[in-house]
């Protein structure tokens, strides 16, 4: 991995994984649990807004560098200081097969 690629991953961000619980009544829960601490490069890659139910909501999308893992899932989240950004996809990024690039979303009403 090159030094020019290191030095941008500055963000300390934490992976969450779904995991799903029984309700005992034939539905589940779903928690995020921590699948580990790691460091990211993370831009700003566009806005957008949506009309929902009881009025609108504002969409931020960032992208995150991370190093590569083969985990990590598009259902997953990132937990990013204060935020908490959903994956909506992810990307291999260089044919090395070195950084995983993640496809996040923030959703705010």
């Amino acid at each position: 991995m090159s030094a020019d690629t290191v030095a941008r991953l500055r963000a300390r961000i934490t992976l969450l994984r779904p995991e799903s619980t029984g309700d005992n009544i034939g539905g589940a829960t779903v928690e995020y649990v921590s699948a580990g601490e790691v460091w990211a490069g993370i831009s700003a890659s566009g806005a957008s807004g949506v009309a929902v139910y009881d009025g609108s909501a504002a969409r931020a999308g960032y992208r995150a560098e991370i190093r590569m893992r083969r985990d990590v899932r598009p259902d997953w989240r990132v937990a990013w200081g204060e935020r908490a950004l959903r994956i909506a996809s992810i990307a291999d990024a260089d044919p090395r097969g070195e950084i995983l690039i993640l496809n996040c979303e923030e959703e705010m009403l």
